[in-house]
């Protein structure tokens, strides 16, 4: 439904657009939505991926390490 937005509404967006691509080297992930379920999928796979880093576990670490599992 893009396609019937105001030439205003286009033009924020590509302004926009340029400065996020501007400053793309400072993000960890880039995700371009042309294809929304492509996007879709990107972002879930982001998401997963940030769950399972080590930095956010300390819980389940400390949790092994209490249990004498861990030798850390």
């Amino acid at each position: 439904e893009r396609r019937r937005d105001p030439a205003e509404t286009v033009a924020t967006r590509l302004k926009n657009a340029r400065k996020e691509l501007a400053r793309a080297k400072e993000y960890d992930y880039l995700v371009v939505n042309d294809r929304l379920q492509r996007a879709v999928e990107q972002v879930d796979s982001i998401i997963e991926a940030e769950s399972m880093r080590s930095s956010r576990s300390q819980g389940v670490i400390a949790r092994f390490k209490v249990a004498g599992e861990l030798d850390v």
